[in-house]
């Protein structure tokens, strides 16, 4: 955006400037929400997370006042992802907790295997990864909006990395879910499906 003589502050064209950023991302997210429901399935590959986990959240992190502590168990089961989708939901959810922590504190990342089954039978192996903040928490009434589209609490917020969040793990047959006490932090928890009886891993 080009700075005129028009006699707006300076602070206001640095607003204004950060605003047309956050509209272009918004249009960006909105593409890709558009495009989930068709994934693109030739992009995916089997990935053990540990490493692009790790390297995500501290680049998300890097500079910040918020200190990631990791809790990941060895040798978790691999995952069949598309490691841009997946990265995107790891950054989305990371800069949720350094929002929620803008003086700092510790955000606990966790990795592990569980058994999970969605219609209450016989569990099925899958990866849990945990991310905890040191935040303010989301009152009770929020709770049940965090993951709608443009639903947001935040000023300058566009509502929809929860809601993109949401897509892409379900579209990769996963489950997200937030658990959040006001003045004790937040809990986003992801359960993504675990690939039996295959070696090959990357990453």
């Amino acid at each position: 955006m080009k700075k005129s003589g028009s006699g707006i502050s300076e602070k206001s064209m640095e607003r204004l400037d950060q605003a047309e950023i956050a509209v272009m991302r918004a249009q960006e997210i909105v593409r890709k929400l558009r495009e989930l429901p068709r994934p693109n399935l030739s992009k995916r590959r089997i990935y053990t997370i540990e490493k692009l986990l790790r390297e995500t959240v501290l680049f998300a992190l890097n500079g910040s006042p918020v200190r990631p502590v990791f809790e990941i168990e060895p040798d978790l089961p691999p995952v069949e992802i598309d490691e841009g989708e997946i990265t995107q939901v790891f950054q989305n959810l990371t800069i949720n907790a350094l929002q929620a922590m803008p003086e700092g504190g510790n955000f606990f990342v966790s990795a592990r295997r569980v058994s999970f089954n969605a219609d209450g039978g016989g569990g099925k192996p899958h990866l849990q990864i945990g991310f905890t903040d040191q935040g303010r928490g989301i009152p009770q009434e929020n709770l049940g909006r965090i993951f709608d589209p443009y639903f947001t609490t935040k000023l300058g917020g566009s509502g929809l990395g929860l809601s993109s969040s949401r897509a892409i793990v379900r579209s990769h047959g996963g489950w997200i879910d937030v658990a959040s006490r006001w003045g004790e932090g937040t809990t986003l928890t992801i359960l993504l499906p675990a690939v039996g009886g295959m070696n090959s891993t990357v990453g």
